[in-house]
């Protein structure tokens, strides 16, 4: 999923891949990854491991932020980053997810 994010054109900014000194092949090196896009597979396939997936949202709408979460059919979990804690509290009681943080 790392690798189809970043042939499309996201940004790998640390991680990636297995990390080999601990039982090797079984743990997966903390990641950052953005400019993540619907068109990636890692927006649509569940993701297990220490992965972070930054996604900025167009024209800062709140509505399009709604509709890219709620359109993954996965959601135990989401965050969302803004400059109110209101706005982000409202946003976040519009998505589908298991638990949800806000500026956390």
């Amino acid at each position: 999923l790392i690798d189809d994010a970043v042939l499309k054109g996201a940004t790998l900014h640390c991680g990636g891949k297995r990390n080999k000194t601990l039982a090797p092949g079984q743990f997966y090196m903390p990641t950052v990854i953005s400019g993540i896009t619907p068109d990636m597979r890692i927006s649509k396939e569940e993701l297990f491991g220490p992965v972070m997936c930054i996604v900025k949202v167009p024209k800062d709408s709140d509505e399009e932020c709604i509709n890219l979460v709620n359109d993954c059919p996965f959601g135990l979990g989401s965050s969302v980053y803004c400059g109110s804690q209101k706005r982000g509290l409202e946003i976040g009681e519009k998505i589908r997810s298991g638990m949800f943080t806000c500026n956390d």
